[in-house]
């Protein structure tokens, strides 16, 4: 996976503009079906580390609603680019679990400390 990302360095604010993503899924049965997996995966995941922020108090989670919960909106969402691996030969036992989320996460929380 690969991310082209912006960085305002005055602001330090973070913007990802594409996204490119291969996946090894065993054999594909339903290949839109797994781009659109892959794909929502990337938007939360691209959500929750660059704009997400569950608030808490003493003894409680106090964002409670989605009214002002911050989310990517869709303007926000970046261009991804996806390219399934056949591999027919194995069984459609589902995708290769690769941790596509915390791999993501990682990736974009260490390009942006350097």
């Amino acid at each position: 996976m690969i991310a082209d990302v912006e960085v305002n360095k005055k602001t330090g604010h973070v913007k990802v503009t594409k996204i490119y993503c291969s996946h090894d899924c065993g054999m594909i049965v339903n290949p839109d079906g797994a781009i659109n997996q892959i794909d929502g995966g990337i938007h939360q995941t691209v959500s929750r580390t660059l704009i997400e922020n569950v608030t808490f108090d003493h003894s409680r989670v106090t964002s409670v609603d989605w009214n002002s919960y911050p989310i990517l909106k869709f303007p926000e969402i970046p261009e991804i680019k996806t390219i399934l691996i056949d591999r027919p030969e194995a069984p459609p036992w589902g995708a290769v679990k690769c941790r596509l989320r915390l791999y993501l996460q990682l990736f974009l929380t260490q390009s942006l400390m350097q």
